[in-house]
């Protein structure tokens, strides 16, 4: 026990709270953004043009798009694959990066010299839009990780910060301390610019009852629960997120003739799971992600909503879903699969998962309610407005 985190011996100098947001460049990046926006009823909250880029690409496809599904700044950041192809490998995964939050900026800080003698590491600094101080490393199969602090909050106004507070953006390693965010939105105040950012206007009439307030889905997507990833060598991508990050073994499933890892960073089942390599070809997928939404009674709304507009409600083997009670699938435009889930089975207090582990039901067998004290898994509250 080398380290002090929050005033607890620990064997490294950070404590992941939660996995936060994840990237990831797309074939068909509009589209991506349309299915997102006008299916799941996520919102943009920025987006900035790549420097640099050649005149082939198209001005829409040469940005970066940040999406939110609460008051994070971001959920989701996407690029378009061909602008992402101008500075990468023709190999490169589709996943762009997987976001861990810590909960102090220190952590990030003593962070980088740990990182830096067990991982490649990346950027260093705080980026701009999402206010977020960061270090990036890659894993074994060379997916990209951020361990980061803080997060730009959208408020009552939908609106993100102004382009003029991107002067409080580094590309170098920062000292420490650092003035308050407070200090910053003092500084945008005293300009006049504080209103001046981006926000993307409702498109449709809201006419569904969500929870008692009008709105535009009968569903709302609350979070990123957890994503999945295609690895090539399960054992070393296993000891890189447990021996390095910190992360604990859950437990372990066969998919399809294919080991799955859950590995989780607080007291819920899992935050990521590793597959053995060739398992996401045979699932038609090229990256997965699993999106939280706050109950039951909205995942049926959701089922039925994307089911009446046509989209295909996708059935996986239950195992892919070790420790989540109810949820489906539905695929991206970009190949990309997205699970509605909600709730996730908590681990026991001496680290143990529940035995048996929960998986989703065949969807055609689903209840219209669940019984009267059913409840085998938690889901956090849904804290904030709904726009």
């Amino acid at each position: 026990m080398d380290y002090t985190v929050e005033g607890v011996a620990s064997e490294r100098p950070f404590r992941i709270a939660r996995l936060g947001h994840t990237g990831w460049s797309s074939i068909d990046l509009l589209g991506t953004i349309d299915f997102l926006r006008r299916r799941l009823g996520l919102m943009v909250s920025d987006a900035v043009t790549f420097p640099n880029m050649p005149e082939t690409i198209a001005p829409d496809l040469a940005k970066a798009y940040f999406v939110r599904c609460a008051s994070d700044h971001h959920t989701l950041v996407l690029a378009s694959r061909e602008a992402h192809l101008t500075r990468a490998p023709a190999d490169s995964p589709m996943v762009g990066q997987l976001s861990w939050q810590v909960g102090t900026l220190r952590q990030v800080s003593d962070g980088i010299d740990y990182l830096k003698d067990r991982a490649v590491l990346g950027r260093l600094g705080r980026d701009c839009p999402g206010s977020n101080w960061h270090v990036y490393f890659s894993d074994p199969d060379g997916y990209t990780n951020e361990l980061f602090y803080g997060m730009e909050q959208i408020g009552w106004d939908g609106r993100s910060k102004p382009v003029s507070m991107y002067d409080r953006g580094f590309r170098e390693r920062f000292t420490l301390p650092q003035i308050a965010e407070e200090a910053e939105v003092e500084r945008a105040a005293a300009r006049g610019d504080v209103f001046d950012g981006w926000r993307d206007p409702i498109d449709g009439a809201a006419t569904f009852d969500l929870g008692g307030v009008i709105a535009e889905r009968p569903f709302r997507v609350t979070r990123l629960g957890r994503m999945l990833l295609d690895v090539r060598d399960l054992e070393a991508s296993v000891r890189f997120y447990v021996d390095v990050l910190g992360l604990r073994e859950t437990e372990r499933r066969s998919v399809d003739g294919h080991t799955c890892v859950s590995l989780r960073a607080g007291e819920e089942h899992h935050s990521l799971v590793l597959c053995e390599r060739g398992l996401f070809a045979g699932l038609g997928f090229r990256a997965a992600a699993g999106l939280a939404v706050p109950d039951y009674g909205q995942l049926l709304a959701a089922r039925d909503a994307l089911t009446a507009e046509g989209l295909e409600i996708v059935e996986l083997p239950p195992a892919l879903s070790a420790g989540i009670s109810y949820g489906f699938w539905v695929k991206g435009p970009d190949e990309m699969g997205f699970q509605l889930f909600t709730g996730m089975q908590r681990v026991e207090r001496d680290g143990s998962a529940p035995q048996p582990s929960a998986s989703p039901p065949p969807l055609a067998t689903w209840p219209e309610r669940l019984p009267a004290g059913e409840r085998g898994w938690y889901e956090p509250p849904f804290l904030g407005p709904l726009a």
